[in-house]
């Protein structure tokens, strides 16, 4: 198996999505907001839930910011008189009840009886009386609720509506495994927003698809959160600062004033040019995500037509996905985050021997993405002919498709033979993308007329069952235009620089050092390791040059580290998890440079 790297980390918490499809189902409405005891207002403000009093505050994680609106508890009887069932003849009985509820927040819930696949909770916005739905959710970024389940159900449901039946948008999110007992349901209106007028959410409903036998589920505390929280931020904001904020089930990673991008279920779901946008209205990526994205290939690949958004392509690894996505490492030279899909059955969730998909990218300040995407490929019962990773931009937006052929300039020498993809918009001084991968895999690109985008595919080998891609991509700086700018920054990647270490040794066999060269293709920095308390390099230079290599020096958790660069100190230092020194060359190597790290043990009281 190709794997490599610590398991994701459980937060932010993780959800199942179902890959099954069906058709919307028309006819629903909506949700009443209220407070804890007395019936809803129309135009209820957001609550400043305090944690030390407020039980919402203190069962929900979302909710720790204590900025929530609480659409319905079930401590009210008049709240029975929002929901309904759908079709209005549906057997199914729904109600208030005492017998099952989220204690820690009251004694109450409602209660539906579900007898078939096509019928549906219904809460409904009602003008006319006293308890009404809250329309504008601008304001927030997730919906959360707990639903209780008697056993295992593979598919439950969420909808979600805006405008009247005559402008309706509709929404359905990917259905939900439910485990036996309660389930903390987060639905992020980041994606709600792709498809409904978040400005006038008329109606949401609740359903289970696939049905086998009837079902009671209970539904209790429906919120909506503003979870928005920063979690890098450094205190004087300048320009090309690093920063990590959540909202939703999001992660937003960006640069003060140059770029942003933002992950959705492990994956670049849009890329803001902050210099030229800084109001973030044109996403690069159009309608897609940004990749790479794992795709089948066909035999005849040339004509075939490559299904870049189709996520039942791979139902063949397990009918539902499990996604999860967190952030591994953050500090101001760099951030990684990690996502991870995991195939299942609709019997059970999916779990650590489960045909997978995973990203890994370590974002540096500087706009260099370094990546590595691996996972299952083939099983004994799936035997697709070939595999590939796709990337797309929005070719509306200006985008200009260019493929190089990238080699080193003695043949023989050092350094993979590859090829780049280079997104150019031909207006100066914005912001282009360059994808260069590490190795040689077969190129095109892919052109549809129904769709705007500009996209490239690499079709990978397939090694035991599993597919490995590793690559550096650049969303930063704003003057990547011209083919030699563009060689040279490939060249950067592909043929790491000339480095003599004449005390200390490379270490070669960290994670992401895909061929033992010192340097991690996947993480975008070289790795030293001290000898007797020192290590010295000297770096050679290498027209033409254009970024600081990073380093990363290991076993150094119990020391005190300090870096020179020709016998000046480097002060911008950084620590991961286990300890190991981060920094960043402060400039380009034009000259050659010599590189000395110096460690010595830590006073007792500062271990």
């Amino acid at each position: 198996m190709i794997g490599w790297g610590k398991p994701l980390s459980s937060d932010p918490p993780r959800f199942i999505v179902l890959l099954c499809t069906s058709c919307w189902v028309v006819g629903f409405s909506f949700i009443a907001g209220c407070a804890v005891a007395n019936p809803p207002n129309h135009n209820a403000p957001m609550i400043i839930g305090q944690p030390s009093s407020d039980p919402f505050v203190a069962t929900y994680k979302d909710v720790s910011s204590g900025r929530y609106l609480l659409l319905a508890d079930f401590e009210s009887p008049e709240q029975e008189q929002l929901f309904r069932n759908e079709p209005a003849y549906a057997p199914g009985k729904i109600g208030i009840t005492r017998d099952r509820a989220r204690l820690e927040t009251g004694v109450a819930s409602i209660k539906v009886s579900l007898y078939t696949s096509d019928q549906w909770l219904v809460a409904a916005d009602s003008p006319d009386g006293r308890l009404t739905l809250p329309r504008d959710w601008t304001g927030f970024e997730m919906l959360v609720f707990s639903v209780f389940s008697p056993r295992k159900l593979g598919g439950f449901r969420f909808a979600a509506r805006s405008g009247g039946e005559e402008l309706a948008l509709t929404y359905e999110h990917p259905r939900i495994f439910l485990e036996m007992g309660w389930n903390l349901i987060r639905i992020d209106l980041g994606d709600l927003a792709d498809h409904i007028d978040l400005g006038d959410v008329r109606a949401i409903q609740f359903g289970c698809n696939p049905l086998d036998t009837p079902v009671d589920l209970y539904l209790d505390d429906l919120l909506l959160v503003n979870n928005t929280r920063d979690l890098l931020k450094t205190p004087a904001e300048q320009t090309g600062d690093l920063y990590v904020r959540t909202g939703g089930r999001r992660i937003i990673v960006g640069t003060l004033g140059q770029f942003e991008l933002v992950f959705s279920r492990g994956r670049i779901i849009q890329w803001f040019d902050l210099g030229h946008d800084p109001q973030r209205i044109h996403n690069l990526l159009g309608t897609g995500v940004l990749g790479p994205s794992p795709v089948l290939v066909p035999n005849d690949s040339e004509n075939a037509l490559i299904l870049l958004d189709d996520a039942t392509q791979w139902a063949p690894l397990g009918v539902s996905v499990q996604t999860n996505q967190g952030m591994r490492e953050a500090n101001n030279l760099y951030v990684v985050v990690e996502g991870e899909w995991q195939y299942g059955t609709l019997d059970a969730p999916a779990d650590e021997r489960s045909p997978y998909h995973r990203w890994v990218y370590t974002i540096f300040r500087d706009g260099q993405i370094f990546l590595a995407c691996h996972g299952t490929a083939r099983t004994e019962h799936f035997r697709p002919p070939g595999v590939g990773v796709a990337f797309c931009c929005d070719g509306q937006l200006g985008f200009e498709e260019n493929i190089v052929y990238l080699r080193p300039p003695d043949p023989a020498g050092p350094g993979p033979k590859t090829n780049y993809a280079h997104y150019v918009r031909r207006t100066p001084g914005q912001a282009d993308l360059l994808i260069v991968p590490y190795a040689l895999h077969a190129v095109r690109g892919l052109k549809n007329p129904q769709d705007p985008r500009r996209c490239t595919l690499w079709t990978l080998p397939i090694v035991n069952d599993y597919f490995l891609f590793s690559a550096m991509f650049r969303v930063w700086p704003d003057h990547l235009d011209g083919r030699s700018v563009a060689d040279a920054t490939a060249a950067d990647y592909c043929q790491p620089l000339p480095l003599t270490v004449m005390t200390g040794a490379l270490v070669r066999n960290d994670p992401g050092d895909f061929d033992n060269d010192g340097f991690s293709e996947a993480r975008g920095y070289y790795v030293l390791q001290l000898d007797n308390h020192w290590a010295r390099v000297r770096i050679e230079r290498r027209p033409p040059s254009l970024f600081n290599p990073a380093f990363k020096v290991v076993q150094v958790y119990d020391r005190e580290v300090s870096v020179y660069v020709n016998g000046r100190p480097i002060t911008d230092l950084y620590r991961n998890a286990e300890g190991d020194v981060i920094f960043a060359l402060p400039t380009v190597p034009a000259n050659e440079l010599l590189l000395e790290v110096n460690a010595r043990p830590r006073d007792a009281g500062n271990l």
